[in-house]
């Protein structure tokens, strides 16, 4: 079983909008849920990135974690507004770095 490294609430932005996820980083994958009782209740994520689909991450002047995956696409995360004491977005970044993926 993978280890938690780190998790919360994060932004998704898409195209016109942004859609609050709850993010789970283990040490070979993110997953994503739509609430943080999804996750706790053991219901399965509604999407992962196996840690080989990613490429990169990179932090954005405003704020914005991008993760670039192999396949050329890439997410773009960030702390939504008002949210509750949880990690920042650079805490988000070194958990990245620690499973091999870097800026």
């Amino acid at each position: 079983m993978a280890n938690v490294l780190i998790q919360g609430d994060l932004g998704l932005h898409k195209r016109k909008s942004v859609e609050v996820r709850y993010f789970v980083l283990k040490d070979d994958r993110l997953e994503y849920f739509l609430t943080q009782d999804d996750f706790t209740s053991g219901m399965d994520p509604r999407g992962q990135l196996k840690k080989s689909e990613m490429q990169s991450v990179q932090l954005e002047a405003n704020l914005i974690l991008q993760l670039r995956l192999i396949q050329g696409h890439a997410l773009r995360l960030s702390i939504p507004e008002g949210a509750q004491a949880q990690a920042s977005i650079e805490t988000w970044m070194q958990k990245f770095g620690e499973i091999g993926i870097s800026s």
